[in-house]
C-alpha cells in the first residue's frame, strides 16, 4: 500500500511563518513514528531554534527509521553540517559513511574530501589554510617581554593590560631590592609574579590556541556551506 498524500497541516503553516518553537510543538503532536516527515521537520525546528544536540538526536533516529531516501539524504547533510560548523570533521565523516551504508548516496566524493580535511588539506575545498598563531612563541615572548605574547596571539589590548600590570610589578620588585627591602621585594614577586608574569605567559599561549581553534572552525563552516550542493550533486 502506498503512502497517504501528505496534507498541509497547521504545523506546516507555523513552520512557513518561521514560528519554529510553536511548529515544534505541533510536529511533536502529529508525529506517529521516528521516521515520518513530521519527525524530520521537528528536528529542523530544533536546528532553527539553536537546539543542535536535540536536533542531532532526532535526526539520528529519523535516519535509521525513514523509508524516504531523499529526505534521509537531507537529514544526513543536516547532521554533517552541524558537526562541521562545530569543527568536528571526524563526526561529519561518520554521518556521510552512515549515509553510504544505508544507501542514501550512490557515489559520494565528499567522503574523500573530508578525509583531506582531516589531514588539513584545505585546498581540497578551495579554502585558504586557516591562520595560525604559535602558542610556544606567545608563551616565550610573554616571559621575555610581558604583553608581547598576547599581542602575538591576536589580543593587543590584552597585551597592553598585561604589560602595564607587569611593569608595576617589576618596578616594585626591583625598587624594593635596590633599596634593600628584600623581604618586601621577594614577597611581591612570590605572590604576584606567579599570577601576572608566569600566569600571563600561560594565558598568552591559551589565547593563541583559542585563536587557532576559532580560525579552524571558521574554515569548517565555509566547508559546511559547500556541503549541501556537493552532497546533492553526488546523489543524483
Amino acid at each position: 500500500m502506498g503512502e497517504m498524500p501528505v496534507k498541509y497541516t497547521f504545523a506546516d503553516r507555523l513552520f512557513d511563518l518561521k514560528l519554529y518553537s510553536d511548529a515544534r510543538v505541533e510536529y511533536e503532536r502529529q508525529s506517529s513514528n521516528a521516521g515520518d516527515k513530521s519527525s524530520y521537520l521537528l528536528a529542523v525546528c530544533e536546528i532553527r531554534t539553536g537546539n543542535f544536540e536535540n536536533a542531532l538526536k532526532l535526526l539520528g533516529e529519523y535516519i535509521v527509521n525513514t523509508s524516504d531516501s531523499a529526505r534521509g539524504r537531507r537529514a544526513i547533510i543536516d547532521c554533517a553540517s552541524i558537526e562541521l560548523c562545530r569543527g568536528n570533521v571526524d563526526n561529519a565523516l561518520k554521518y556521510i559513511e552512515l549515509g553510504e551504508e544505508l544507501g542514501f548516496f550512490l557515489e559520494n566524493p565528499l567522503k574523500t574530501d573530508l578525509f583531506a580535511l582531516l589531514n588539513e588539506n584545505w585546498g581540497a575545498f578551495g579554502i585558504e589554510r586557516p591562520r595560525e598563531r604559535s602558542s610556544a612563541l606567545a608563551r616565550i615572548s610573554s616571559l621575555i617581554l610581558p604583553g608581547s605574547g598576547q599581542a602575538i596571539a591576536g589580543e593587543p589590548c590584552e597585551g597592553l593590560r598585561s604589560a602595564g600590570v607587569n611593569s608595576v610589578l617589576w618596578y616594585l620588585t626591583i625598587s624594593g631590592a635596590a633599596g634593600g627591602y628584600w623581604p618586601r621585594a621577594l614577597t611581591i614577586f612570590y605572590f604576584f609574579g606567579q599570577r601576572y608574569w608566569l600566569g600571563g605567559s600561560e594565558k598568552a599561549a591559551r589565547l593563541a590556541e583559542d585563536f587557532n581553534e576559532k580560525e579552524r572552525i571558521a574554515a569548517c563552516r565555509k566547508v559546511a556551506g559547500k556541503l549541501e550542493w556537493i552532497c546533492c550533486e553526488s546523489s543524483q
